[in-house]
């Protein structure tokens, strides 16, 4: 099967992280998602208000199956998902998001 293209690549992670959103939301309703896509490997990371949000879904064995399931049945698994909050990169890296991306 050949490679697909950078656009057909595009269209799998929008569809895969949508789906990720979607779950994600159900839980935290103002998610939102950073992803860094390349050919070779997608990160995704659900960014989200507080400490505790954060930890609903990082701590949601079931939540995180469900998100990487779906993303893959989307067109693209992740090979790295996680949830931030804002509180930790305000605490930790005086709210550069910079840091969270590296």
């Amino acid at each position: 099967m050949p490679e697909p293209t950078s656009h057909e690549l595009s269209g799998r992670i929008a569809a895969a992280e949508a789906e990720i959103l979607r779950l994600a939301r159900s839980v935290v309703p103002d998610a939102r998602a950073v992803s860094v896509p390349t050919r070779e490997f997608y990160s995704c990371t659900l960014v989200v208000a507080s400490d505790d949000e954060k930890r609903r879904i990082n701590e949601d064995a079931v939540l995180l199956k469900k998100m990487v399931e779906a993303a893959t049945s989307a067109g693209r698994k992740p090979d790295y998902l996680i949830a931030e909050s804002q509180e930790t990169v305000d605490r930790r890296w005086n709210g550069d998001w910079n840091h969270v991306w590296r």
